[in-house]
C-alpha cells in the first residue's frame, strides 16, 4: 500500500521524532520491512471517533501502531508500506487506544510526558478508573499511578523532560510532589549543587600542611598545706605513713621473736634454736633443748611464756 493512503491516528501521544533516526530507519526498510504497521479502515475509525473526522485526511487506513515507520517511509521516499488491517482492535474506543499505547509504552525511548498524556486519555475513557485502565494496558495500578502523576509537573518542568535535560524518573517524581511554583527553583538549586560537587571531585586534593607539635602548658604550682615548699601540679604529695597497729600479745613477751626466722624454722630446727638465742633478752628461764624445738611461743613446762 502507498504511504499516502495511510494516516496516523490523532490519539497517538508520541510527537517527538528525530529526523536523523527516521532517515536511518527508512534506509534499513529499503531491503524489507520486518514489522508491518497495524491499523483499521477509515470508516470503522470514524464510527468509533466521529469527532476526528475533520482531522483525518483522505485515506483508506488509520494506523493504531507504526507511525514511526510510516514517517520514515515518507522521509526517504519509499513507494510502498506494509500495513496489517485488524478490525478486532476496533471493538471499542478503549480497546483501540490500548493498542495505540501498548506499542509506545514498551519502547525505552518513549518520552515520559507523552506517555503520561496518553495514559490520561485512557483514564478519561475508563471514567477515571485507574485499575481498569491499567488492566487494559496489562500494567499494575502502581505503575499507572506513578506514570500519570508526572502531569503534576509545571509546564517549564515538562519542557525539561521533553528536551532531555531532566532524565531521571526518580527526580521527576520528586519534583512533581512539590508545588508547581517551587519546582523549577528546586531543580536549578539541585543542578548547581551537583555541578559544584563534580568540580570538587575533578580538582586536585590539596596537601595539608604539617601541624606544629602542641606545646605543653605548665600549670602554676600550688602550695601543699603541710609543706613550706611549692610543689608542681604533676608531683604527687607525700604519702602519709599508716599508723602502726598496737602490738599483739606475742610481741609483748620479754623475748620478742623474729617472725620471718620462725617461719623458716619450721623446716630447720637448728635455725630455730639459733634464732631463739639471738632474740633472747633478760630472762632467767632456761631455753629448751635443741631436740625439743617447738613453734613459737612455747607453752607449758620449761617454756619462755609458761
Amino acid at each position: 500500500m502507498a504511504p499516502d493512503q495511510v494516516a496516523p491516528t490523532p490519539l497517538n501521544p508520541r510527537q517527538d521524532f528525530d529526523p536523523v533516526k527516521l532517515e536511518e530507519l527508512g534506509n534499513s526498510m529499503r531491503t524489507g520491512q520486518l514489522q508491518p504497521c497495524v491499523g483499521i479502515t477509515r470508516a470503522r475509525y470514524i464510527k468509533l471517533f466521529p469527532e476526528h473526522e475533520e482531522l483525518l485526511p483522505d485515506c483508506r487506513i488509520v494506523m493504531a501502531a507504526g507511525e514511526r515507520r510510516w514517517k520514515a517511509a515518507i522521509h526517504v521516499g519509499l513507494p510502498t508500506l506494509d500495513v496489517h488491517v485488524r478490525e478486532d482492535i476496533a471493538e471499542s474506543r478503549v480497546r483501540f487506544l490500548a493498542a495505540v499505547l501498548t506499542e509506545n509504552v514498551e519502547r525505552s525511548n518513549f518520552n515520559y510526558i507523552e506517555e503520561a498524556r496518553g495514559l490520561q486519555q485512557m483514564l478519561e475513557m475508563t471514567n477515571g478508573n485507574q485499575t481498569q485502565a491499567a488492566e487494559k494496558l496489562q500494567k499494575s495500578k502502581q505503575w499507572f499511578s506513578q506514570r500519570i502523576g508526572l502531569l503534576r509537573l509545571s509546564e517549564e518542568m515538562q519542557e525539561l523532560v521533553i528536551s532531555g535535560e531532566l532524565k531521571a524518573f526518580r527526580d521527576m517524581r520528586m519534583y512533581s510532589a512539590m508545588p508547581p511554583s517551587d519546582q523549577l527553583a528546586a531543580w536549578k538549586a539541585d543542578r548547581m549543587a551537583a555541578k559544584q560537587k563534580a568540580d570538587r571531585k575533578g580538582s586536585p586534593t590539596p596537601v595539608p600542611s604539617p601541624m606544629p607539635a602542641p606545646r605543653l602548658r605548665e600549670r602554676p604550682p600550688h602550695r601543699h598545706p603541710n609543706l613550706s615548699l611549692c610543689i608542681p601540679r604533676y608531683t604527687h604529695p607525700p604519702v602519709r605513713k599508716q599508723a602502726q597497729s598496737s602490738p599483739s600479745r606475742a610481741q609483748k613477751s620479754p623475748c620478742q621473736p623474729n617472725h620471718r626466722a620462725l617461719s623458716r624454722a619450721k623446716h630447720c630446727p637448728s635455725l630455730c634454736h639459733a634464732t631463739l638465742l639471738l632474740n633472747r633478752r633478760k630472762s632467767s628461764r632456761p631455753l629448751p633443748p635443741h631436740s625439743r624445738c617447738r613453734p613459737w611461743p612455747p607453752t607449758g613446762k620449761g617454756g619462755l611464756t609458761g
